[in-house]
């Protein structure tokens, strides 16, 4: 997987048109093959911003920069005094990538989300209590599934004696 980081250092006061610019924007890059995801980072400290985006190969990434939603992408860009200076593109290769089990990582995130209105504990909970009833969900639509699979198969064997009767019932 290839990212590439656009670092882009916005000047005082241009922050929210900046960040506006990216929320109103469509995304037509997302139709592109290859294209994985797309963020935009908003520093916590400091006025360098970070536009991210992942794609499957560098050539996937390499089409999308010859591309006409590249161009599209593109073509109205902000004024020069939104910029406190010159962007810088970086590109790297994903070559080690840790991640936490699939159910474990929705609850971490979802913890994350609501860590600050209702704390994480709640919030891993409420998600704990949620696939809980997702489990059960699950086993009774295989056990309605397993009565209907039981039901077609009854017709099915009393159908198969009437052909074999001649067709009467």
């Amino acid at each position: 997987m290839i990212v590439v980081a656009n670092r882009i250092q916005v000047a005082k006061g241009y922050e929210d048109e900046f960040e506006k610019r990216f929320r109103d924007r469509e995304y037509t890059v997302s139709r592109l093959p290859g294209f994985v995801r797309n963020e935009v980072l908003r520093p916590v400290r400091g006025d360098v911003y970070i536009v991210k985006t992942y794609w499957r190969s560098m050539e996937d990434f390499e089409r999308w920069t010859k591309s006409d939603e590249f161009k599209q992408a593109h073509a109205n860009p902000p004024p020069k005094e939104t910029f406190a200076g010159p962007n810088q593109l970086e590109i790297h290769e994903v070559f080690s990538l840790h991640e936490p089990p699939k159910g474990e990582k929705a609850v971490t995130e979802v913890a994350r989300e609501r860590g600050g209105r209702g704390g994480a504990d709640e919030a891993k909970e409420t998600v704990l209590k949620a696939v809980n009833t997702l489990r059960m969900e699950i086993e009774r639509t295989k056990k309605e599934n397993a009565e209907l699979k039981e039901k077609l198969s009854s017709i099915d064997a009393r159908l198969t004696r009437q052909e074999r009767r001649g067709g009467k019932r």
